[in-house]
């Protein structure tokens, strides 16, 4: 991973899953537990319902896609724009992390994610990957 420290790369981590039909609902609740695990470690957090019993969840870094069939962990960096009236708007980059430090991280969360899914009795997990993408995200107006 030494490398991937040196170009700016940020991990991506994918779950894929099969939640039995009779555990949706524990699996929902357990996402939800997930969702508060996050609102406690990160200070801003955005969440969206995805399909009928998934999330997606944003917060200034990691971001999670939580449905029945797969789970998503990634980062980003989001660069910032703050409008000034009657100035130039104020750029605020991000701080920049290692690939190995980021996926530390997002190791730590999906760790976080199977102890709050032990609650689930029919889950199982069939493949997980681990990827490098090199991307920023486009300017945000705060």
């Amino acid at each position: 991973m030494l490398w991937l420290d040196s170009v700016l790369a940020v991990p991506a981590i994918g779950l894929r899953i099969d939640v039995k039909i009779s555990e949706i609902n524990s699996f929902q609740q357990n996402s939800l537990n997930f969702i508060n695990y996050l609102k406690d470690k990160y200070d801003l957090i955005e969440v969206k319902r995805k399909s009928i019993f998934g999330y997606a969840v944003n917060t200034p870094g990691p971001s999670f896609q939580i449905i029945p069939n797969n789970i998503v962990a990634d980062f980003e960096y989001h660069i910032t724009q703050k409008d000034i009236s009657g100035d130039f708007p104020i750029i605020e980059k991000p701080e920049l992390k290692l690939y190995s430090e980021i996926i530390d991280v997002l190791l730590g969360d999906i760790y976080n994610l199977f102890g709050i899914f032990k609650g689930v009795k029919y889950i199982t997990y069939d493949r997980i990957g681990i990827v490098a993408k090199t991307n920023l995200r486009p300017l945000q107006k705060v």
